[in-house]
């Protein structure tokens, strides 16, 4: 005759059962890319601002950024104002010193 197992007994042997296996070890996280690594020591003197635009526009912007996204080509909301903005002030100084 086999004994009576206690009911901690029965559920530590039911968790045994249907305990998922351990999961393998993570691969070690790869190194950036050395073109990743100059753009994120290219921002680290950058300064951050927030800006407010209206919904027409927000969705002009991501429509965009999911093109430019597609293209491959850089296409961060932070880099298309940039962009937006350099040309901006670049016309606003033509403007105050015509040559």
């Amino acid at each position: 005759m086999s004994k009576r197992l206690s009911l901690l007994d029965l559920l530590e042997e039911e968790r045994a059962e249907v305990a998922p296996a351990p999961a393998p070890p993570a691969p070690a996280p790869a190194a950036p890319a050395p073109a990743a690594r100059r753009r994120a020591a290219a921002k680290a003197d950058y300064l951050h601002i927030s800006i407010t635009v209206p919904p027409d526009l927000f969705e002009r912007l991501q429509a965009r950024s999911s093109v430019l996204r597609r293209q491959r080509q850089p296409y961060t909301l932070s880099h298309i104002a940039r962009l937006a903005l350099a040309e901006w002030l670049a016309r606003e100084e033509r403007e105050e010193n015509p040559s």
